[in-house]
């Protein structure tokens, strides 16, 4: 399993740990005197000049929420545009940033008639913008003074230079497979963007930075005494990025520590950065707390202009349509990027596509507020999500009383669970907006984007082998493509594959191909075995072409050839030495069952010991922690045997063993049936010998595959089920 901990509390830690940490290097270097002097050194004049400049920065802010409603086709006055941009600020500061804002947002322009697809794009469009423009000023700044951007390849650029080209890769995998025919729809929309309205939009960002970066540029004029404004800017722009990044809670800490590495390159001590930094967050909530009359004073929270918002709908662009298609392809895109991130403590392991499927699921829950509980492929599905729910708090509960608080069963399995009905959610969404279409453009994206990153990690291996061993760093075989684990990337793997097994598109032999070379060279025995099983249970629900299969084990065996038989030819004509043709050929295996065993052993041991309600979720996690080496049971059944006991561990599979059999029993099988059948197979072969429970590519599609077709939007079927 990969380990996952992108919680949203986790930025509250996050800030409260930076924190301490400019704290602490601020008072190895300085005591609490200096610090004093320093605050009651700032003129008031200086202060209110601050003030003045933030809050004029917030009503910029508000007009820019304002015009960009409207740009995008909703009617919006100024002051309900202030209440509302207020109220939502303040609910972001208390409730985590962007989801506090949207939460908020969603509620006040319900009643502007604004849906919350309008709500989303808003915002959406709001911070591409600032995000931009933040971007072009840290570049600016870094120029200025550092003399140039630099990446350094041997201190990790490599990879993200590695990571930046596979996301191109594979968003060309999926158009050229999935979405590109459709997105030739949108043209006509790019092209009727109004381009004054995106530079209008773009100079109230810069001003709305502006006003901020002057804030910095007096407060530090005012505590480090003359230091050249240019580089009091540079610096302040440098801060504003970190701040603005989403790691932590409303920007506290990383804005404390960035403003000492940055204001101390250019001389500003790092008690009077501390000082300027902890003083702008404060001035930035003082400021949006000066909008507070406007909240209090306009009660009248009526729709303006309801008539004419109303008349106007229908000339509007569905964007509830976009949201519900651009979502979960987007999610099948990043799902496959599984990227690491530096922090104090260790590294973050965080999936690229888990902000969007948490809003994808959630615009999916919203959107049936009105229309009551979703439909599904099958009556009663719902009950199976609430008592699986339920079963995994209990468990979590269960934990807590027996052993106390584990951050790891909070974040990475309750919390993680709430994601995972994000993602299946996000599937859905997709297939309740255009119905068996959405499925199968869902499905090509996902396939499309799996083979581009097999192409991908194919020419590294190939300019490797063939002697460019400046790609070391980023070389590695077995191939683990984006996703930092050769099992969870060869179990994506084994999913697309499923998809082009029960598919019929056009060179879907090519594709499966490329697929196979690709779990050829990840080299993971759990799907070298579990293999065997999806294509059986193919052939046992007449899904199967034998003659795609020998095709593609064909194509599979060119590719094997061309990635070994080229560089050796290449290293024979350069008269350069390289590896055999054996090492190239043979799948590389590595890794010992001593762990996994042991693991297996101990969790099985546990279950003995509380075979009803299992130990609590956490448990083993737990005891292996704190005799100092931390280990996960890796098989789902052991896993949940141990911590849910056997009552728990029925109630969590119960739902997939109904999806199977319902669709097994079946006289005849139709794609998404026999989808279901196959990645369910897989996955539960695989999941024996590995906690795979968590890997997200099988829950959006699994979503996606279980949604109901019926019940497309607008054409929901009443008295929905339970």
């Amino acid at each position: 399993m990969t380990n996952v901990n992108p919680k949203k509390y986790i930025q509250i830690l996050l800030s409260a740990l930076l924190l301490f940490s400019a704290f602490a290097f601020v008072f190895a270097g300085t005591d609490s005197k200096s610090l004093r002097e320093t605050m009651t050194a700032i003129p008031i004049h200086a202060l209110f000049f601050v003030i003045v400049i933030m809050v004029g920065g917030v009503i910029l802010a508000a007009a820019r929420f304002m015009l960009i409603a409207r740009d995008l086709g909703y009617a919006l006055q100024f002051h309900n545009a202030i209440r509302i941009f207020a109220l939502s600020q303040l609910a972001g500061v208390i409730f985590f940033q962007l989801p506090g804002q949207l939460i908020a947002r969603s509620a006040l322009l319900s009643r502007q008639a604004i849906p919350v697809s309008g709500t989303i794009l808003i915002t959406g469009y709001e911070r591409l913008c600032s995000a931009f423009v933040s971007l072009f000023l840290a570049a600016g700044a870094a120029i200025y003074l550092f003399g140039q951007i630099r990446i350094d390849l041997g201190a990790g650029g490599t990879a993200f230079v590695k990571i930046v080209a596979g996301l191109v890769a594979a968003i060309v995998g999926g158009a050229l497979v999935g979405w590109g025919r459709k997105a030739v729809d949108l043209i006509p929309l790019i092209t009727n963007v109004d381009i004054k309205s995106v530079l209008r939009t773009l100079i109230l960002s810069l001003l709305i930075q502006l006003s901020t970066m002057i804030g910095y540029i007096i407060l530090a004029r005012a505590t480090a005494g003359e230091i050249s404004i240019w580089s009091l800017a540079a610096a302040s722009c440098l801060v504003m990025l970190a701040a603005s990044l989403p790691i932590s809670f409303s920007g506290w800490g990383i804005r404390e520590l960035s403003a000492i590495m940055a204001l101390g390159a250019i001389g500003v001590s790092a008690h009077e950065s501390f000082i300027v930094a902890l003083l702008m967050g404060i001035i930035s909530l003082f400021a949006i707390a000066c909008l507070l009359p406007f909240v209090i004073g306009v009660r009248n929270l009526e729709v303006a202009n309801a008539n004419k918002a109303e008349a106007s709908k229908s000339l509007l662009p569905d964007y509830s349509a976009m949201l519900g298609i651009a979502l979960p392809l987007a999610a099948a895109t990043a799902v496959f990027f599984q990227i690491f991130m530096p922090l104090n403590r260790g590294l973050l392991n965080v999936n690229l596509a888990d902000p969007i499927a948490v809003l994808g699921g959630s615009f999916f829950v919203v959107q049936h507020f009105k229309k009551g509980w979703p439909d599904w492929r099958y009556r009663g599905f719902n009950r199976f999500i609430f008592l699986v729910t339920l079963t995994v708090l209990f468990g979590y509960l269960h934990g807590l009383v027996s052993f106390g608080w584990s951050d790891w069963a909070f974040s990475n399995k309750l919390i993680g669970w709430l994601v995972l009905l994000s993602y299946g959610a996000t599937g859905a969404l997709i297939v309740r907006q255009v119905g068996g279409e959405g499925f199968d453009l869902l499905l090509k994206t996902f396939v499309g984007v799996a083979a581009s990153i097999v192409i991908f990690e194919l020419c590294i291996l190939f300019a490797y082998r063939a002697g460019a061993h400046s790609l070391a760093s980023v070389f590695y075989l077995p191939l683990q493509g984006l996703s930092q684990n050769r099992n969870a990337f060869a179990l994506l793997l084994l999913l697309a594959l499923a998809g082009l097994i029960v598919s019929r598109w056009l060179q879907r032999d090519i594709l499966a191909g490329i697929i196979l070379i690709g779990i050829w060279y990840a080299a993971s025995r759990s799907v070298f075995f579990a293999l065997p099983f999806v294509l059986l249970i193919a052939q046992y629900v007449k899904i199967i072409s034998w003659l795609f299969v020998v095709r593609s084990i064909a194509i599979a065996s060119l590719l094997l050839f061309v990635t070994t038989a080229g560089p050796i030819l290449i290293n024979l004509l350069a008269s350069t030495s390289g590896s055999s043709l054996y090492e190239m050929i043979r799948p590389i295996v590595t890794g010992t069952d001593s762990e996994r065993m042991t693991s297996i052993v101990g969790g099985f041991n546990l279950f003995i010991q509380h075979p009803f309600f299992g130990a609590g979720l956490g448990a083993y996690y737990e005891q292996q922690a704190a005799a100092g080496h931390p280990l996960v049971i890796h098989s789902v059944p052991v896993w949940l045997l141990a911590e849910f006991g056997i009552i728990g561990a029925v109630i969590i599979a119960s739902p997939i063993f109904f999806i199977f059999f319902s669709e097994v029993c079946q006289k005849t099988y139709g794609t998404r049936g026999a989808f279901l059948v196959l990645i369910i197979t897989g996955f539960a072969v695989m999941s024996v010998f590995h906690e795979i429970m968590y890997q997200r590519g099988f829950w959006i599609l699994l979503g996606a595959a279980v949604a109901c077709q019926k019940a497309v939007w607008g054409e929901q079927r009443s008295g929905s089920v339970a």
